[in-house]
């Protein structure tokens, strides 16, 4: 799904434009939705899916994650950001807002 981030950096250029990732699952027999950024929360990069072994995984630095978003390894101290959601009208609708912004330590 294709998003275009409501608070980009002015030099975010491309970086605006940007993707999420949809995990759809059953919750006390109805259906539901997990919605990710696709931001790794350790540094930002990108992250993939990996169908094969069920996980997120991080290019950058090596940041793992669990299918519904847990850290499951690497440098990432925070599970991968979620984004609210609700169906309407049969179209799953998500709410344009911004990140938070990670602090790092110093």
């Amino acid at each position: 799904m294709h998003f275009r981030d409501p608070s980009p950096l002015p030099w975010a250029g491309q970086l605006a434009e940007t993707a999420l990732w949809v995990r759809r699952r059953a919750v006390d027999g109805s259906e539901a939705f997990q919605v990710f950024s696709v931001h790794c929360t350790h540094l930002g990069c990108p992250v993939n899916w990996r169908a094969d072994a069920r996980l997120f995984l991080c290019p950058c630095h090596g940041g793992v994650f669990y299918e519904d978003g847990r850290v499951a390894g690497g440098p990432p101290e925070r599970p991968l950001f979620e984004r609210v959601w609700r169906v309407a009208a049969d179209r799953l609708e998500v709410k344009p807002e911004a990140l938070p912004t990670v602090k790092t330590k110093t």
